[in-house]
């Protein structure tokens, strides 16, 4: 077994097992006590990281990075409030959609290009979040209507 199958296996497990430790975290000190021990303990991982590779930040740049940094902490904090309230596997699934729409984004915003068997595999994950995350028991027809 090659080392990217371990290493990819490795992070899917750790990714599972910090959003249970971030569910129960959020439970027990809050959304936004949660975020920011998240990004402490990545800013203090990531900045060594930077300075080795040197800076070469533009203004641009820089205002880009706060940019996005901000949306970044507004996506956190909805996503800690959905584990608040809801149950992780629940949420888990839902969030997954995030998948499908940042492909969608990338063939839209940057067009690049999948082939037939990549739109294929592309349709069965949105369309199996879509199969798990819908409750069809509790839907009423007149919904639809």
């Amino acid at each position: 077994m090659s080392w990217s199958i371990i290493l990819a296996l490795g992070a899917m497990f750790s990714w599972g097992i910090a959003d249970f430790l971030i569910q129960k975290t959020v439970k027990k000190i809050g959304s936004l006590e949660t975020l920011a021990w998240i990004t402490i303990f990545g800013a203090i991982v990531l900045i060594p990281l930077i300075l080795y590779e040197g800076l070469n930040l533009t203004r641009a740049n820089i205002i880009f990075l706060i940019f996005l940094g901000a949306i970044t902490f507004i996506a956190g904090l909805l996503d800690f409030k959905a584990l608040a309230v809801g149950k992780l596997a629940v949420m888990e699934t839902i969030m997954a959609i995030e998948l499908p729409f940042t492909i969608l984004l990338g063939v839209l915003a940057f067009q690049e290009t999948l082939t037939l068997s990549q739109i294929i595999l592309v349709t069965a994950v949105f369309a199996g979040i879509i199969l798990i995350s819908v409750d069809f028991k509790n839907i009423n027809r007149r919904d639809f209507l």
